[in-house]
Parts: structure tokens; sequence; C-alpha cells
């Protein structure tokens, strides 16, 4: 029978301070850009177009989410009697990739420690940047999608 006196209980930081956070991540931030560099290029790695697939599947989805429910569907948000089928498929592509980016963040975190045990088993491995770096690279393909629909809204 166990008593309270046996039982290890662990007890949370009571005095957590986000500046804390901030400075070990700021003292970590040229690991924490390896770790986003390192995952931006395993995800294209054995690509036959490489890197270019960066830009250009965004680009495909766009022109698909367009053509399928802007003009096939003929979809429309009756905002407006200037809304175009361009518009429309940009919403759905947005609302998308938005989706796509919570997405990655929260499949790839419940096995983040299993999928980088040998660096958890490390003493002095900062493991609270696994998490900022699933983020970082998540970010990244957000910022690169929303570049593309940024240009096509200012030039469409």
């Amino acid at each position: 029978m166990h008593t309270a006196k046996n039982r290890n209980i662990i007890k949370p930081e009571s005095n957590w301070n986000i500046f804390d956070s901030l400075g070990r991540f700021y003292r970590s931030r040229e690991l924490l850009f390896q770790l986003i560099l390192r995952n931006i290029k395993s995800r294209h790695k054995g690509n036959y177009l490489g890197s270019i697939w960066q830009v250009l599947n965004p680009l495909l989805m766009m022109m698909l989410y367009t053509l399928v429910f802007g003009f096939i569907f003929k979809g429309s948000y009756h905002s407006s009697p200037e809304e175009t089928k361009l518009d429309y498929g940009l919403g759905i592509f947005l609302s998308i990739t938005i989706y796509q980016f919570l997405a990655e963040i929260l499949m790839v975190s419940p096995t983040l420690m299993i999928n980088h045990s040998n660096y958890v088993k490390k003493v002095i491995f900062p493991l609270d940047i696994l998490p900022v770096a699933v983020v970082g690279t998540a970010l990244y393909y957000l910022l690169l999608t929303l570049t593309i629909v940024i240009t096509c809204i200012v030039f469409f």
C-alpha cells in the first residue's frame, strides 16, 4: 500500500515567466534556426522538383480551388457585386492554408519527443525549443503561402 510519504510529486514551477522562456529561445536561436532549416530541407528531400515544390504546390492548389469552387461550382460569398471567381477561390485557399498551419502543428506535436529521442537523452539540450521549431517550420510555409496569395491579390 502506498502512502503519501512514498510518492514523488512533480510540481510545476510557480514562478514561470514568459520573458525567461523568450530569453532561453534567444540564447538558443542558432540551434532553433538549424532545426527549422533541417525540417524545411527534409520535407522536400528526394523530390524530383526539390525546393521548387515549396512554391509550386501552393500555386497549383490555389489554381485548383479557384477552378473547382469558383468556376465549376460557381461559389460566391455574396458579399459585394464586384466579387470575382478568383476572390472566392482565394478565400477558400486562404481558409485551407490556415487550417493546414494549425493541423501540421497539432499533428507533429504529440510525437515530438519520441521522434527526437536522441535529443531528449542529452542532458544539456533545451527541450523547449523542439515545439518552437515545429511552429517555426509551419510558420515558414504559412508565410510562403501568404506571399503567394498577396501576390495574386495585387496582380489579379
